[in-house]
C-alpha cells in the first residue's frame, strides 16, 4: 500500500511526517510520535551554575543567552540584590545578583561571573551567577519533578542528581516576588 505523508510542525517536537488519512503506516507513525514525546518529557537539559559554595541547575530552555560580566548601570536606592540594568543588542535587562538574592554578599565581580538572560512574564531579566560549570542532560531517573509539587521551594521546582551530588533546579521566574517586580517596574520608569 502506498501512503502520502504530510509535514506537520509541532512546537515541542518540531517537524515530522504523518499520513493524511487512514493508512497502514498510521499506527506506526503515531507510535513513533508518542515515543518521541515521551522521550522528550523524560529528559531534561540543564545548565549547572555555581552561586556561592552551592551548585544549582537551570533549565536550558528558559535561558535566552549567557553573556560575560559587563558594566552595569546602577539604579539609585534599588533593592540590595538588584544591581541595575544592561543594554544588550537593543534590549534592556534588569540585572539580579543571585548570590545577594540568596543572602550572600559580594565584594567585586570576577571574570568568571556570567549573566543568564531570561524572559519572565514579558520582562527581560539577567541573573548574575558566580560560574557556569557545564550542561547536563538528565534522564527521568536523574530528577524528581513531583517531589516539590505540593510544597515547592520559593525558588526551586525540581531536585536532580548530578555527578557532584543533589542539585536544586532553580525557577528563575520565581526569584522575584510580586512586590519586587512592581518595584523594578517603578525603577525602570
Amino acid at each position: 500500500m502506498f501512503c502520502l505523508l504530510r509535514r506537520v510542525i509541532d512546537p515541542e517536537l518540531g517537524f515530522f511526517d504523518v499520513p493524511p488519512g487512514p493508512c497502514s503506516f498510521e499506527s506506526g507513525a503515531k507510535q513513533k510520535m508518542q515515543q518521541t514525546q515521551r522521550d522528550m518529557k523524560e529528559s531534561l537539559s540543564v545548565l549547572i551554575v555555581n552561586i556561592g559554595d552551592q551548585n544549582y541547575a537551570v533549565k536550558a530552555a528558559t535561558i535566552e543567552e549567557i553573556v560575560p560580566m559587563m558594566h552595569i548601570q546602577k539604579f539609585p536606592q534599588a533593592i540590595p540584590f538588584l544591581e541595575g540594568f544592561v543594554s544588550i543588542r537593543g534590549g534592556l535587562f534588569c540585572i539580579v545578583d543571585l548570590r545577594k538574592r540568596f543572602g550572600g554578599s559580594r565584594e567585586h565581580y570576577l571574570i568568571s561571573n556570567r549573566i543568564l538572560l531570561v524572559r519572565c512574564q514579558h520582562r527581560k531579566l539577567g541573573f548574575i551567577v558566580d560560574h557556569v560549570s557545564k550542561m547536563e542532560e538528565w534522564q527521568a531517573e536523574d530528577y524528581l519533578s513531583d517531589v516539590l509539587s505540593e510544597n515547592p521551594g520559593k525558588f526551586t521546582e525540581e531536585v536532580g542528581l548530578s555527578a557532584s551530588g543533589d542539585i536544586h533546579v532553580l525557577n528563575l521566574c520565581r526569584i522575584l516576588t510580586e512586590e519586587e517586580r512592581a518595584r523594578i517596574a517603578e525603577e525602570e520608569l
